[in-house]
């Protein structure tokens, strides 16, 4: 029975999708305490998600220049804006 098992084929790192490269590299070293809600956002960051979004800019790009991804950047922007 052992001839017909053949080794698994060694597997190569892949290259992650850049989408979610930003968003792993979003995540503090410690993992989020209760969760993404839990980000302090600047000021500064805050006008700059409002601006950005006014002049239409993509969220992908929002993200990159904050540094959060793009559930983080949606759901702060819905808070601002339900204000």
């Amino acid at each position: 029975m052992s001839d017909r098992l053949t080794p698994m084929p060694k597997i190569e790192p892949v290259e992650l999708p850049q989408d979610w490269q930003d968003f792993l590299d979003s995540i503090p070293e410690g993992g989020f305490k209760g969760g993404a809600k839990e980000r302090l956002w600047t000021d500064a960051e805050d006008a700059f998600l409002l601006e950005a979004r006014r002049r239409g800019a993509y969220w992908r790009d929002i993200c990159r220049r904050i540094g959060c991804n793009d559930t983080t950047a949606r759901a702060r922007y819905r808070k601002l804006t339900s204000e």
